[in-house]
């Protein structure tokens, strides 16, 4: 229940924290912002600054909430959809479709060695990256 009500929270954020996102996005970058900031940068003969500014670095601390927080919803829901305790045969059952994946160079190398490690009770979805957990 406690999970459920986690992902329905981080799920809320992130769409909060998207739309947001967007607006702010659209903002700068409008055709008559785009405009200015040409003029501005004609005008003054200079190059674009790469000052930190209060956009940036909320950006900055957005994107990095949108992957500590997602990547531990999405853990937590791959971990309720296939159980920790029972992920290895999990992965061996469906073996032959992540060799697909793995043909096609859906999933790297490094990735295949984490869903198939040389210690097969190791496997674990901690060491998982945003993509394996969608795969």
């Amino acid at each position: 229940m406690l999970n459920c009500a986690r992902a329905r929270l981080c799920r809320l954020l992130v769409d909060v924290r998207t739309q947001a996102l967007r607006d702010t996005l659209n903002t700068i970058h409008s055709p008559t912002n785009q405009y200015f900031i040409t003029q501005e940068l004609f005008m003054a003969g200079a190059a674009p600054s790469a000052a930190s500014t209060k956009e940036t670095t909320n950006y900055a601390r957005l994107c990095r909430l949108l992957v500590d927080v997602g990547s531990q919803a999405l853990r937590d829901t791959f971990n309720t959809i296939h159980s920790p305790a029972n992920l290895q045969a999990v992965l061996t059952m469906n073996k032959s479709a992540l060799q697909s994946l793995r043909t096609k160079k859906i999933l790297s190398p490094s990735q295949w060695g984490k869903l198939f490690p040389v210690i097969p009770a190791s496997v674990s979805s901690r060491d998982f990256d945003i993509t394996l957990l969608m795969v």
